[in-house]
């Protein structure tokens, strides 16, 4: 890498929704609760998240309010406020990924992906965020056919390279969830630049670019490139 600016994308809620992988947690939640918790289902409640059905779900869907950032940390809500323990989230989650792990083939870029890919091409060092120790990032890579065309980190891997290789270098952070990935594991905030895929309109966290999805978000990154040319700062 030079001295262009770096922008890592999240693998997952980012380039691709994760939305099949929320979707399977919450039915191995579902299958994990007991009878007698009346009118508790975390599917209804993650499809009152996921489609924008606040009817399906069941009171309350989740603690403290706003809604959560994204659709793994509210079926995580309802799972709680139906009882279950941690270690039967972590049993489901994981469950989750290998089945996305399974049916990642029927998976396709996120809309904007194309675009962000070949606007970062000419102006940025594009890395993706990835865990691979999650079973789906692997297949996910390749359903995407991004295996073997960028870079990957792992957050703790990004986290001591703002501290180390690319302090100085101007960086934006593209992720679903807040803090970002990188952030969460350690990284510094200073100097970073962050935007938000803020889906649910949740309104969490301090990014400095927010948009609903990711074709809103590239005129905010452009910006960003313009202005980081020019030698600017962050807006």
């Amino acid at each position: 890498m030079d001295g262009r600016p770096v922008v890592t994308v999240a693998l997952h809620g980012v380039a691709q929704d994760d939305d099949l992988g929320v979707q399977a947690f919450a039915r191995h939640l579902e299958s994990r609760l007991d009878d007698g918790v009346p009118g508790r289902s975390i599917v209804a409640g993650m499809r009152a998240f996921l489609e924008a059905k606040p009817h399906l779900a069941p009171p309350p869907p989740w603690t403290p309010a706003p809604p959560p950032v994204t659709g793994y940390r509210a079926v995580t809500a309802l799972a709680v406020a139906a009882g279950l323990s941690g270690a039967q989230i972590a049993t489901a989650r994981r469950a989750s990924r290998l089945d996305l792990a399974g049916s990642a083939w029927v998976l396709d870029p996120a809309d904007g992906l194309p675009e962000l890919l070949d606007l970062l091409a000419r102006q940025a060092d594009p890395i993706l965020v990835a865990d691979p120790d999650d079973p789906a990032t692997g297949p996910v890579l390749d359903a995407l056919e991004l295996a073997g065309r960028l870079p990957i980190r792992t957050a703790p891997e990004l986290a001591a390279d703002l501290s180390g290789d690319l302090a100085g270098r101007p960086v934006l952070l593209i992720d679903a969830d807040w803090p970002p990935a990188p952030v969460a594991a350690g990284g510094p905030v200073a100097g970073v630049s962050t935007a938000l895929i803020d889906r649910f309109g949740s309104g969490t966290g301090e990014a400095d670019m927010r948009a609903a999805d990711l074709p809103d978000l590239l005129p905010d990154v452009a910006g960003w490139l313009h202005r980081t040319a020019r030698g600017e700062g962050a807006p």
